[in-house]
Parts: structure tokens; sequence; C-alpha cells
């Protein structure tokens, strides 16, 4: 997977079985280029260009960007959504007989209760799977040991669910030890996922499992891996 980022020029090659690591010391830039990946990631225009073997990507539907490591939550609308939308199809598909007998029971029930009113009361009899999901909450269970467990648990279902295949922090190392950073890594590569970790200082480099690209501040590029 590579990043191209267009003024000023640059472009960085990620690597699956390393945390890719970017450190932009020219603070404009760093806030900038972080920009650019929230307003691209929202669908609007912007200066960076991912692409995986020579064919471009959309970073609303392949970028994850992790703002507040401690905030993530596997019930976020658009993971909710897409596993309402999956439940539902799969009903659709697998569970015709079962949806005809609920909404037979349901359509009873409201008649029953409607007839207790003196007016006349009409209802739609179509069964709405999507709203009976929504109706009973259901939702991802949520139930975390550390910050570790959080992100590697969201990791994979954003990937799993959503299609999320980059996943963007920054300044990781300033919440994660080296062999968190490591469990988080090992996890990426068994959901062959990437991670990008943008930084705004120079910190000690993790070589094993680490490839640094710092931009400095006269925006030349220095490659470590």
């Amino acid at each position: 997977m590579k990043i191209v980022y267009m003024d000023p020029f640059f472009e960085i090659d990620l690597q699956k079985e390393k945390i890719n690591t970017v450190v932009i010391e020219v603070p404009e830039l760093y806030s900038e280029f972080l920009e650019n990946i929230w307003n691209q990631m929202n669908g609007k225009e912007g200066k960076i260009h991912l692409s995986m073997e020579g064919n471009g990507l959309r970073l609303d539907r392949k970028v994850e960007l992790i703002m507040n490591p401690f905030a993530v939550s596997c019930n976020e609308r658009k993971i909710l959504n897409t596993i309402y939308s999956n439940l539902k199809s799969l009903a659709q598909d697998e569970l015709i007989e079962e949806i005809t007998e609920l909404n037979l029971h349901i359509i009873t029930f409201l008649d029953e209760v409607i007839a207790k009113e003196p007016y006349m009361l009409t209802y739609d009899l179509n069964l709405d799977i999507a709203g009976l999901l929504k109706l009973y909450n259901i939702s991802v269970e949520e139930e975390y040991t550390d910050i570790l467990d959080r992100l590697v648990t969201y990791l994979k279902l954003s990937h799993s669910v959503t299609g999320k295949e980059l996943f963007v922090f920054y300044n990781l190392k300033n919440y994660l030890s080296e062999r968190q950073m490591c469990c988080l890594l090992e996890a990426a590569e068994y959901e062959q996922v990437m991670i990008l970790n943008i930084e705004a200082n120079h910190k000690e480099i993790i070589k094993c499992f680490e490839s640094v690209n710092i931009i400095d501040k006269d925006y030349c590029i220095i490659t470590i891996n």
C-alpha cells in the first residue's frame, strides 16, 4: 500500500509486517496531514492519494483514523448499521417462515391493543427487521481488560464488518508500550491490515517491527527500516 501526499509532494510505501511511523517535524504539515485524512474519510476532497498495487483506494472506505484510542467503540454507528444490515439480509434469506410467523403474532397483538381505543387507528403491516433489532438494542458486548484489548478488538471488528484496511493513529508510543505495540502489530498482521502511526516528534525507533519515515523541517524524507 502506498500513500502519496500532493503538496508538498512525498510518498510512503507502507509495510504489512511493521508499524509504519511517519514523523512530521513541521507543525503546520503535521496538523494539515491529519486534517486531510479526516476530511477525506468523511467524503471531502484532499491531498492524499492511497493506492494498492497501482489501484486507487478511497479513504472513506478503507481508512480508520483513531484520534482518541480510549473512546473507540465497537458500537459506533457505522459498525452497528452494517451489522443490522447483515442480520436483516440473513433473516430475509434464511428465516422467511419465522419472520412471517412473528409478523402475524405482532399484527394480532396490535389489533387487540387498537380495538381497545374508541377511534380508528392504522399501522404498517410489514415487519421492519432492522427496526426490530434497534428496538431491542442489539449491540456488541464490550468488556476490555486494557487499552490494548480495546484497540485489538476494535481493529478486528472494524476490518471484518466495514472492510477497513489501514488504521491510522497519532502518537501511538505515548500510550502503548513496546510490548503492546508488538501485540497490536500481531493482530494487524493476522487480519491482514496495516497500521500507520503519525508522530510530531522523533522518538526511539523500535527496530524489530517499526518502519520510520521522517519528514524534517526542510521537507526532506529520511527513511529508517
